[in-house]
């Protein structure tokens, strides 16, 4: 399943939650990139500014702060949610049962949440500020410390993004995110 159609997965999923999702509908196929149109200096400028006083493990506020540094810059994009495979290995695991848990019941501690944020592109590109920090400070490797992820799944790389969720509703009647 490509990450489009895991797009377009969230996205019913999100509503069917009853969370306002950004996205009706996406495009039968997925757009050019345009990583290699944007600004990334200045993005990098603002996730180590941000990274440097918000730290490691705050993805959910990093990422919305970032969502709407790219909205303020003409680059639109959606709040995404869920987890991240790198390296082999799966980060912030998290799956529809425990979503549907969450809403049902509520989150017993926000620190044992394992869910991972980001902002998809419209053209289904993938800008993560936070995932590699978070990476930096569970390994002790500062080589990744304030780097940016840019991915798309047309790149060879050892990322894969896994989205559950779309849009901010869910964050915020959940209380796991600031407005």
């Amino acid at each position: 399943m490509s990450y489009f159609d895991r797009l377009r997965a969230a996205a019913d999923f999100t509503q069917k939650m009853g969370w306002t999702s950004p996205v009706n509908r996406f495009p039968p196929k997925r757009p050019p990139s345009i990583l290699n149109k944007i600004n990334r200096n200045s993005i990098n400028a603002f996730a180590e500014h941000t990274l440097a006083k918000d730290g490691a493990f705050k993805c959910l506020n990093t990422t919305l702060s970032l969502h709407n540094f790219l909205w303020d810059n003409n680059i639109p994009c959606f709040y995404t949610a869920g987890h991240v495979q790198w390296m082999g290995q799966t980060h912030f695991k998290c799956s529809e049962p425990l979503i549907e848990e969450w809403k049902a019941h509520g989150i017993p501690n926000v620190h044992d949440i394992h869910i991972h944020a980001w902002c998809t592109l419209h053209s289904g590109d993938v800008i993560d500020a936070s995932f590699l920090t978070s990476c930096a400070s569970l390994y002790s490797n500062d080589l990744y410390k304030h780097k940016v992820v840019y991915w798309n799944e047309e790149l060879v790389s050892d990322f894969i993004y896994y989205p559950l969720l779309l849009g901010q509703e869910w964050a915020l009647k959940l209380g796991l995110q600031c407005s």
